[in-house]
């Protein structure tokens, strides 16, 4: 079931690893996943926070626009790892 899947990867993931069983399932009944193309912009910088990723196949990067209006890249974020609305979880 999608259930379960969502299950075994929530487990994999380091930031939810204190979590009991009801927890997981919890989060697992409420994901909805959504795939990127490369390029996609995923969120912004000052955006709303009312979303929270878990990256559950491929990279994602992260950019930085400075003051004069170039992009840097400040991260990569792979399998496992998270961004956005923390305080939704």
């Amino acid at each position: 079931s999608k259930r379960n899947i969502h299950k075994g990867f929530l487990q994999q993931v380091p930031i939810l690893s204190q979590l009991t069983e009801y927890e997981v399932l919890t989060i697992a009944d409420a994901l909805e996943e959504e795939n990127f193309d490369d390029g996609d912009v995923i969120c912004r910088q000052n955006d709303d926070g009312d979303r929270f990723y878990i990256i559950k196949e491929g990279t994602a990067v992260c950019s930085k626009e400075d003051d004069n209006g170039s992009t840097c890249e400040v991260a990569r974020l792979e399998n496992g790892a998270y961004f956005g609305e923390i305080a939704l979880m």
